[in-house]
């Protein structure tokens, strides 16, 4: 009311009660009345009920507070389960680290242990099958005149000389691959050429594409093996008569494709796979999983079987 004789009118908002007992809120105006006469002096009074507007803007901002507190309380959610994915992506590429240095220091014993067989095989049984190859054909003269003995004798010379050539061939297996003096392709080709003639299957070998400058040595040497263990199992199960090896590097990976001719299996037979042949597709895996690339095989009963493995291109100096 000062305020309404000061400035001839005022407005306000509040909360009102009703005669019948009940609040409400409304806007007003108070304007004061002058005449000229000092009794009929006075203020007039208009309001405009606005309750539920009120009402709906009290409800809207308890909605925005309690939405507000439900944001604040997910963002800390997510910022504490983000940090937790953090520490367990860091934990799973630690855990991935040593995983890796675990199949490397595994695949450098095992290439330890080739070369330990290998001299092995060589300086001691090697040795032995030479004595029985002179003391057999030293044999054999003596028992020229004796047709049937003879016979026999030169049957147990040709046993001998296969058992001669088959470990000629595993010792060859065996040695580490003279990957750094002849370059990888050049022992790779020379390697399936030889594979061809000891096991009697036609055997191609195309390249295109592979760096001048090579690759890291680790990762040309477990290719090589991956052949070696591709070849082998071909030897052994496949029934094939012939084999493609095609090396390949597009773009900034590496690919390497084994296929045969041969018997070939069924789907998902290779997860079944037990003994021997299961061993070397799990020891391909491993040498590839040390590379950070993938390995897949594709068969059908009667249509051979690929071997395709993808790896990325390092070059040398580099560790996979």
């Amino acid at each position: 009311m000062k305020k309404a004789l000061a400035d001839s009118k005022t407005q306000d908002e509040r909360w009102y009660l009703g005669k019948n007992g009940t609040r409400f809120f409304a806007t007003g105006i108070l304007i004061y009345l002058e005449t000229q006469t000092e009794e009929n002096r006075g203020f007039a009074k208009i309001i405009r009920d606005t309750t539920e507007k009120r009402l709906g803007e009290e409800l809207l901002l308890r909605t925005f507070n309690e939405l507000d507190v439900e944001v604040k309380e997910r963002t800390l959610d997510l910022e504490e389960s983000n940090n937790s994915l953090l520490d367990e992506t860091s934990d799973f590429r630690i855990a991935q680290l040593q995983v890796k240095a675990v199949l490397r220091h595994l695949v450098n014993a095992q290439e330890d242990e080739r070369l330990r067989i290998s001299r092995d095989l060589h300086d001691h049984l090697g040795q032995q099958i030479t004595a029985l190859r002179l003391k057999t054909e030293s044999l054999k003269e003596e028992v020229r005149e004796q047709a049937v003995i003879c016979g026999k004798v030169q049957q147990l010379a040709a046993m001998v000389k296969k058992i001669d050539e088959d470990l000629a061939f595993l010792t060859w297996e065996l040695r580490p691959a003279d990957i750094e003096l002849l370059g990888f392709v050049a022992t790779l080709e020379a390697y399936i050429l030889d594979w061809s003639s000891n096991f009697g299957i036609s055997a191609e070998f195309q390249t295109s594409g592979y760096p001048k400058q090579g690759l890291s040595i680790e990762v040309e040497t477990n290719l090589y093996r991956i052949t070696q263990e591709a070849l082998n199992n071909i030897s052994k199960y496949a029934e094939a008569t012939s084999v493609a090896v095609i090396l390949t590097c597009p773009a900034d990976r590496l690919i390497l494709i084994i296929e045969d001719n041969g018997k070939g299996f069924a789907a998902g037979e290779v997860n079944l796979m037990t003994g021997e042949k299961g061993f070397g597709i799990l020891g391909m895996k491993e040498r590839i999983a040390l590379l950070g690339g993938d390995f897949e095989i594709e068969s059908a009963p009667g249509t051979g079987t690929s071997i395709i493995v993808r790896v990325p291109v390092q070059v040398p100096g580099e560790v996979a």
